[in-house]
């Protein structure tokens, strides 16, 4: 009798073991309200992630794919109280899983045509351009301007600063531009920046050793409403702009990269479109922001949008810099190529794993 009531205590506890890995706490109506999904006998952790997936901080940070993984790069910060981090990079293997590397700026060439540190930057990879591999793009705090630096071969640099003149790029724009966004497409380089009329796009010709050069015009691609805004092209004619406005990000599409970008309602950004709603704040992580990059997975049945957002309880880290954790969506689009659905951040278990 003693050795069938040990049998079935033992059942019971394995049974418990075993279905605390079959369910996670998941936001499946995109409203913040947590429930327990079903996801069969298999570990979560095989087919899921956790948000956030890096803590404590990437703030103003950016998100790319290099030539053997994926690297993050925050803005200038201390995860810890008195150690100065000139922008902390974190690589990846899968964009879920997270290890903190070296700074991008070497302590000797660390830019210094401001006082200020770095607070926001973005990088990409050029894998078309013979020689500098990687471009950043960057701001000083309390200076106008963009900054330029790049890396001849690796993705975790370190970055050597090109800048000589305060301001990197002659922008044909009005206003102090800020939160560049830089990115690629085949042998196409563009910059988005955000000033106070508006977001604009330009292109560029990068060339070996000089800053870039601007070519044609700037064209203004969302109003002031919009700022902080990533770009993802998806097919040649389905190409989607991501942008902070208040404390949510909203999403718009346009056929080609310069637009003109429209919600569902067909209003264009520049004409006082709002675009659609995507992520929005909740009650335990308030400021959703910046939109750092976005992919699509192998099978092309997600697109993954890495951003921040803030803990309402928790808006600082002890050094006294902001905290903002890395927060990664999936998201599915419907067959007009809208994405489905609107998401709230949470402390979670999400899918499918970005493959």
């Amino acid at each position: 009798m003693k050795k069938i009531f040990i049998y079935i205590i033992t059942c019971f506890s394995v049974g418990s073991a075993v279905s605390s890995f079959l369910c996670g706490c998941t936001d499946m109506g995109g409203d913040g309200v947590d429930s327990v999904e079903w996801s069969g006998s298999v570990n979560p952790q095989a087919k899921s992630f956790h948000n956030p997936v890096w803590e404590p901080s990437l703030a103003a940070g950016t998100v790319f794919k290099g030539s053997s993984g994926f690297v993050a790069v925050s803005s200038c910060t201390e995860w810890s109280k008195g150690l100065p981090l000139y922008c902390p990079q974190l690589q990846s293997n899968d964009f879920v899983n997270w290890k903190a590397v070296n700074n991008a700026f070497s302590d000797n060439a660390v830019p210094a045509w401001g006082a200020g540190g770095v607070n926001s930057v973005t990088i990409d990879f050029c894998k078309t351009f013979s020689g500098e591999k990687y471009w950043m793009f960057y701001t000083l705090k309390g200076t106008e301007g963009i900054g330029v630096a790049s890396s001849k071969s690796l993705a975790q640099g370190p970055y050597t600063d090109m800048q000589t003149e305060g301001k990197s790029l002659s922008l044909k724009t009005k206003g102090v531009p800020r939160n560049p966004f830089f990115f690629s497409f085949s042998t196409n380089f563009y910059l988005c920046y955000t000033t106070d009329g508006g977001t604009y796009i330009q292109k560029l010709r990068l060339k070996k050793g000089h800053i870039p050069t601007c070519l044609g015009n700037p064209v203004l691609i969302a109003g002031p409403e919009f700022d902080d805004v990533a770009i993802f092209r998806m097919s040649a004619d389905k190409v989607y702009l991501f942008g902070t406005v208040g404390s949510e990000i909203r999403y718009a599409r346009a056929n080609n990269v310069t637009g003109s970008y429209a919600g569902k309602d067909g209003v264009a950004l520049t004409a006082g479109g709002k675009g659609e709603a995507l992520i929005k704040a909740g009650k335990d992580f308030v400021s959703v922001e910046n939109p750092m990059r976005a992919f699509v997975n192998s099978k092309h049945t997600h697109v993954f949008l890495a951003y921040n957002a803030t803990q309402a309880d928790k808006p600082v880290m002890a050094s006294g810099f902001a905290r903002k954790p890395m927060f990664l969506q999936p998201m599915e689009l419907d067959e007009k190529g809208w994405i489905k659905g609107t998401f709230t951040p949470a402390k979670c278990w999400a899918s499918p794993k970005y493959e």
